[in-house]
């Protein structure tokens, strides 16, 4: 029996166990931006400490909606549905990190230094008259990569931990 305590012992130290909540960020998020559609997107990159609560989606019937940005990754897809999704405006806790517009084919990578602790990554996409997507990723340990990609007229998006 002690050499099955002092085997699971090892074992145990040698494991890598997450925290079940946030607050272990190790370093920078690299963040990649890709556009696989026929047309120039532009995408607005954010970060803030999580939990974030209160990103406002205004419609072009200027109702006003609040979506989540709980754990894990989130995907809102607004191209084709209406009233249009004109802007998203976030928590002033938000820091704004990358404004850029990606013509097809093209990719930018970058990496966001010095994040909180806590960090939720937040991409909007845009074409000339709305937004089109909105991404929201946040991890429970080290946030390593997002990755959104667009296709023409909507979004997919990874992540790793």
């Amino acid at each position: 029996m002690a050499v099955l305590g002092l085997t699971s012992m090892v074992i145990l130290a040698g494991c890598s166990m997450a925290p079940l909540m946030g607050g272990d960020q190790q370093g920078p998020v690299t963040v990649g931006l890709i556009n696989d559609g026929n047309s120039t997107y532009s995408f607005e990159v954010w970060v803030a400490e999580g939990p974030l609560d209160g990103i406002q989606v205004q419609k072009g019937n200027g109702e006003t909606v609040t979506v989540p940005a709980g754990p894990g990754l989130t995907k809102f897809n607004y191209s084709g549905k209406t009233p249009r999704t004109t802007s998203v405006q976030l928590p002033e806790s938000a820091r704004d990190i990358k404004q850029i517009s990606i013509s097809p084919g093209e990719v930018d990578e970058f990496t966001i230094e010095d994040p909180p602790s806590d960090p939720v990554v937040v991409v909007t996409v845009r074409n000339d008259t709305r937004v089109i997507a909105l991404v929201t990723a946040a991890c429970s340990g080290d946030f390593n990569y997002l990755e959104v990609t667009t296709l023409d007229g909507r979004a997919t998006a990874g992540y790793n931990c």
